[in-house]
């Protein structure tokens, strides 16, 4: 294969993702930008204007991408994946949580299969591989009392970034597949099989099946079992993380024995990781 037909191949528009798409709903409908402010942006006004479930908004460059709270998403051009999908689940929003554990499990699954990297999940929304931050997730619901409008799943994966193209403040504790393998991924193949498990977990969601997405989760873990620090507006909490509930929320264990939930905030490992 030349190397136009690999980059031809890689191409996250509608035409490089379709062929091969082993999905019933998730992906079938691609709106593409070369260039987009943020994907999440462009997916809230198309969902308010009746975009169906599956919708892909996907783009090669956000200008205003985001992560959680605010947090501005690096977004350079050609490398990774920036993509958000529109989803209609017929569920209570108390349970739209599980899509974030879905979609942080989905993910971590397709890395581990197509590179066979230690790729693992950082509650409450990252990728790690080797302990480095390699992808986001940012879940956005509407809803009205009792029922779920939309749900906009925001996803960046660094896929083929260098070590030079994340800011310096950053760059050490950020890796991307390309610097973990030593070898460029196929962007259009990663989004293919994430979409692929996000669909299994996601219709397991939705028959209320959420102990699969909550089992798969904690198998992909690197933060049960772990010392850890959580820190949110409400204060912070120190001890032992034992587990997920139901909600998403973080169960951690103080040095006495007690165990409290906490439902968001920024975790800390307490020691540098094994």
């Amino acid at each position: 294969m030349s190397d136009g037909s690999r980059e031809t191949s890689d191409r996250v528009t509608e035409r490089g993702i379709l062929p091969g798409l082993a999905t019933g709903r998730l992906g079938r409908r691609i709106i593409y930008f070369d260039s987009t402010d943020s994907t999440n942006a462009r997916a809230s006004k198309l969902a308010s204007e009746g975009a169906p479930e599956g919708t892909l908004v996907i783009a090669e460059h956000q200008t205003a991408g985001r992560g959680r709270l605010g947090r501005k998403w690096e977004s350079p051009p050609g490398v990774n994946l920036y993509f958000t999908l529109i989803l209609r689940p017929e569920i209570p929003p108390a349970a739209a949580p599980m899509i974030t554990l879905a979609a942080a499990a989905a993910l971590t699954k397709a890395v581990r299969a197509l590179y066979n990297l230690p790729a693992a999940i950082k509650w409450p929304n990252d990728m790690l591989i080797g302990f480095k931050k390699a992808a986001g997730i940012l879940t956005e619901m509407n809803a009205e009392p009792g029922r779920v409008r939309h749900v906009l799943l925001g996803v960046g994966v660094d896929v083929n970034m260098t070590r030079e193209m994340f800011p310096e403040e950053i760059r050490d504790i950020s890796t991307s597949i390309y610097i973990a393998r030593g070898e460029k991924a196929n962007r259009a193949e990663l989004l293919r099989r994430f979409l692929f498990e996000m669909e299994t977990l996601y219709d397991n969601i939705v028959s209320g099946r959420k102990e699969v997405v909550l089992d798969a989760w904690r198998s992909l873990s690197c933060t049960l079992g772990r010392r850890v620090t959580v820190k949110g507006l409400w204060g912070e909490r120190t001890g032992t993380a034992t587990d997920i509930d139901g909600s998403g929320g973080l169960v951690i264990e103080d040095d006495g024995g007690k165990r409290e939930t906490v439902i968001s905030g920024d975790l800390f490992f307490n020691y540098p990781p094994e």
